[in-house]
């Protein structure tokens, strides 16, 4: 038998049976002027913008008093790469572990999908 479930009660899902909980928190980032001045001490807004020209744009997630920075990249460092606000780096993994967010087969695009909250 198979199940299908809707984006919607996914997210009902999420948040009821797993308190997991986005909403306002994450936010679509598609120029440089949008980015936390704070991370101007990882690179220049030169950069910033060759990362959003050719990576697409950068999600600023707020959880836990951090500020993050995600953005979908192929590479050595998986296929996200997330820096927080104090400068550690992240992969997918262990960006979904440090948030709590148990192996259930969702994926931070997944996440971002259902709680990004675009401008």
């Amino acid at each position: 038998m198979k199940y299908l479930i809707t984006e919607s009660k996914l997210k009902n899902l999420l948040i009821d049976k797993f308190g997991i909980d986005f909403t306002g928190d994450i936010k679509m980032i598609t120029t440089v002027k949008d980015i936390p001045r704070i991370f101007f001490r990882l690179a220049d807004e030169r950069e910033f913008n060759t990362y959003l020209n050719r990576f697409g744009p950068i999600y600023l997630i707020e959880r836990h008093g951090l500020v993050y920075l995600a953005q979908a990249r192929d590479g050595h460092f998986g296929k996200w790469i997330v820096t927080d606000n104090r400068f550690h780096d992240y992969n997918e993994r262990q960006f979904m572990d440090k948030l709590e967010i148990p192996p259930i087969g969702i994926s931070l695009n997944d996440i971002i999908e259902l709680f990004v909250d675009e401008e």
